[in-house]
């Protein structure tokens, strides 16, 4: 049956690599990767995403994205520069 893992990550480098990388080598352990960019700013209907700059941002992001998908099948995780991480 497998599970699915959502990635919430910094920036379009990241998000890449779990498209490229990642994913492919998780299904092969029936674990399903999704991804997004974490949501930075808001204007009028345009969503901004990347580039991390404070922990309250990402934290906001995962919050909706936890409350979105509440299904018993799914996890979620992050990846962020070592810049980010020092930085929170």
């Amino acid at each position: 049956m497998g599970i699915r893992l959502n990635f919430i990550v910094e920036g379009q480098t990241e998000e890449a690599f779990v498209k490229q990388i990642l994913s492919p080598y998780l299904a092969g352990f029936e674990v399903w990767a999704q991804v997004r960019c974490v949501l930075t700013s808001r204007s009028r209907n345009i969503k901004y995403r990347g580039g991390i700059d404070s922990y309250g941002k990402a934290k906001n992001d995962i919050n909706a994205w936890i409350k979105e998908d509440r299904n018993s099948d799914v996890r979620f995780t992050t990846i962020a520069t070592a810049k980010q991480i020092l930085s929170f």
